[in-house]
C-alpha cells in the first residue's frame, strides 16, 4: 500500500522553508506532472522551479547580481535555510537533509477561496513538492518528526495514511514521489486528483500552458472572476471596485489566464495567455510605433482602438456601477462631445510618445488614425477652445500642410504646439510640429535600445509599448517621489528598457512583457 507519512506540525514549517530553495542545485527534467495533484477546477494553481540548471540557472545567477548584487542567489538562499533549519531542535541542514530528496519543482493549488478549517484567512490549498528520493525524504520527515514535542494524530483516507500537525489542522506527508503539505480537505483533493481526474487533463490548462511555451521559471493559472470574489470576501477591495472589474473581465479575462515568468542573462519576462474575443487585427499590433521618432523615452501604440473602448464603454453602461449609466451624458455636459460619434467611432490606430525630460527640448505627440477625415472636427475645435481658454493665449490657423487645426506658441516650453488632420491622420504635438512627428530625422525602428529591446521581445510578437527606463525614472524624480521609490531605486536603476507585445495564437492571444538589463 502506498502510504502518505509525516510526524509533525513544525515539520509543515520547515517544509515551506525548503520550498523556497530556488538554485539550490542541479536537477533533471522533471518527469512528474504536478498539476496532476490538482483538481480539474482549482481556481488557482501555481508551479516554480526550484532547482534550476543550464541555462535557467545562469540567468537568476545574472539577474540576482546585476540587480540586487547577490553574486551567488543559490549560497544565499540555503545560508538562510540552514538558519532556519538550526533552530529546529532537530540538528538538520540542507546539504545533508534536504539537497538529496529535493526535486526540481514545486506547486501550490487552492480548491476554494472559503475560509478553511485552519482559519478564516486561510483557503483550502496544498502545496506539493517533487521528491527525488522518497527514503531521504521520509527520513527527513522522521528526523524533524522527532524534535517536536506535540503529539500528532494519525489518519487515513482512500487506503492513505497520513496526520495532521498540532492545533494548527495542516496535514502533510508524501504521495508518490512528491510530498504534499496543505489543509486536510485540500490533501484528500490531491489524493483523489492523483487517482482520477485532474488539471493536468484540462484542455484549458493544456491550451494556454501550451501557448506560454519554453519552460518558464514559475507560471500561474487562475480563473480571474473567482479571485476578485475571493478579494470582495476578505474585504481587501470593495464590491464597487468589483463591479468596476467585472466588466474588463467580459473580455479576455472572462475565462482563464496562464502567467509564465522567465529569464535569460539580460533580460525578464512575463508572458500572459488569455482568452481572445475580438478581432484578429486588435492583437496583431500596430505600425505606427516603430515610426515614432527615435529618442523617444516612451511610446505606445493600438491598433483599432476605438473598437475595444467602443465594447468597454457598453459594458460598463450594464455594470450597474453608480453613474456608469450617465457617464456618456456627463462626458458630453462636460466638454460637449458625443462620446461615440466625435471620438470613438472614427477612432482607428493611435500612437503616444515622449521625448525630453524638461523644456525646451521635451515633445509629447498623438497620432490617431481614420477613415473619416472630417470627422475629428468637433473634436478639435473644441480642443482648440480649451487651450485658448486655459492659456490665455490666441490660437493661430491649421499647421501647414494640415486639412484644418491649430497652432498656438507657449512659451514656457520654448516651443509651440500644434494640432491638424493631415493624411487621414490625426496629429497633435507638443513642443514641437506635425513635421517633426509624420517625419523625423530617425525613427524609433533606428534607436538602438529600442532595437534592442525588440529583439528581447521575440521576433514573434508585435510590440505595442516600450519605455527607456533610465529616463522614464529620471521624469519621476522630477516629482519628488516618495520612500518606496528611493528604496526601489537601487534595483529599478539596472535596467535599461521595458517592452511589451502580443500575438493571436489559435483563439489566445498571448502577451509578453520584457525588462532587459543596462549593459
Amino acid at each position: 500500500m502506498r502510504r502518505l507519512r509525516t510526524r509533525s506540525s513544525r515539520l509543515v514549517g520547515l517544509l515551506s522553508l525548503a520550498a523556497i530553495v530556488a538554485t539550490g542545485g542541479c536537477g533533471d527534467s522533471s518527469s512528474d506532472d504536478l498539476a496532476s495533484l490538482a483538481p480539474p477546477d482549482a481556481p488557482l494553481y501555481a508551479e516554480v522551479t526550484l532547482r534550476p540548471d543550464g541555462d535557467q540557472a545562469e540567468a537568476i545567477s545574472s539577474l540576482a547580481d546585476r540587480v540586487a548584487g547577490i553574486e551567488d542567489p543559490g549560497a544565499a538562499i540555503v545560508a538562510e535555510l540552514d538558519k532556519a533549519l538550526a533552530h529546529s531542535d532537530a540538528e538538520l541542514d540542507y546539504a545533508d537533509d534536504v539537497e538529496p530528496w529535493l526535486g526540481d519543482r514545486a506547486s501550490v493549488f487552492v480548491r476554494s477561496f472559503e475560509p478553511s478549517e485552519v482559519a478564516d484567512d486561510v483557503p483550502d490549498f496544498a502545496a506539493a513538492i517533487e521528491v527525488d528520493d522518497v527514503d531521504a525524504a521520509r527520513s527527513f520527515l522522521d528526523r524533524a518528526a522527532e524534535s517536536d514535542p506535540d503529539r500528532e494524530e494519525e489518519r487515513s483516507y482512500e487506503g492513505f495514511d497520513y496526520v495532521v500537525g498540532g492545533d494548527q489542522g495542516i496535514a502533510a506527508g508524501i504521495v508518490d514521489d512528491h510530498l504534499v503539505v496543505g489543509t486536510e480537505r485540500s490533501l484528500k483533493v490531491a489524493v483523489d486528483a492523483s487517482q482520477g481526474e485532474s488539471l493536468a487533463e484540462s484542455e484549458e490548462f493544456e491550451d494556454r500552458i501550451a501557448a506560454l511555451g519554453g519552460d518558464p521559471l514559475a507560471m500561474v493559472f487562475l480563473e480571474p472572476g473567482e479571485v476578485i470574489d475571493a478579494t470582495v470576501a476578505e474585504q481587501r477591495t470593495g464590491p464597487g471596485n468589483a463591479r468596476f472589474l467585472r466588466p474588463v473581465l467580459a473580455g479576455p479575462l472572462s475565462g482563464p489566464v496562464a502567467i509564465g515568468l522567465s529569464a535569460t542573462r539580460s533580460a525578464a519576462s512575463l508572458d500572459v495567455a488569455a482568452l481572445y474575443d475580438g478581432s484578429g487585427q486588435q492583437a496583431s499590433g500596430s505600425t505606427l510605433l516603430e515610426g515614432l521618432p527615435a529618442g523617444s523615452w516612451f511610446a505606445a501604440a493600438l491598433p483599432d482602438l476605438g473598437e475595444p473602448l467602443t465594447r468597454l464603454l457598453e459594458q460598463l453602461d450594464n455594470s450597474g456601477l453608480p453613474g456608469a449609466a450617465s457617464f456618456r451624458r456627463q462626458f458630453r455636459a462636460m466638454t460637449g462631445l458625443h462620446l461615440r460619434r466625435d471620438l470613438l467611432d472614427w477612432l482607428g490606430d493611435a500612437a503616444i510618445f515622449a521625448q525630453g525630460t524638461s523644456a525646451p527640448g521635451f515633445r509629447a505627440g498623438l497620432i490617431a488614425e481614420t477613415d473619416d477625415p472630417d470627422a475629428p472636427r468637433a473634436l478639435l475645435e473644441r480642443v482648440q477652445r480649451f487651450v485658448e481658454r486655459d492659456s490665455g493665449l490666441r490660437s493661430a490657423s491649421a499647421p501647414e500642410g494640415a486639412d484644418y487645426g491649430f497652432q498656438i506658441g507657449i512659451p514656457s516650453l520654448g516651443g509651440g504646439a500644434e494640432a491638424g488632420v493631415i493624411g487621414g491622420r490625426l496629429v497633435a504635438v507638443l513642443g514641437g510640429t506635425i513635421e517633426q512627428v509624420l517625419d523625423p530625422p530617425a525613427t524609433l525602428a533606428d534607436d538602438q535600445s529600442y532595437r534592442a529591446a525588440r529583439d528581447a521581445l521575440g521576433d514573434d510578437l508585435s510590440p505595442a509599448l516600450y519605455a527607456r527606463l533610465p529616463t522614464l525614472l529620471e521624469v519621476v524624480e522630477q516629482d519628488e517621489p516618495g520612500p518606496g521609490y528611493e528604496a526601489a531605486a537601487p534595483y529599478l536603476e539596472a535596467f535599461d528598457s521595458l517592452i511589451v507585445g502580443s500575438r493571436l495564437d489559435d483563439g489566445l492571444v498571448l502577451a509578453r512583457l520584457v525588462v532587459t538589463l543596462a549593459q
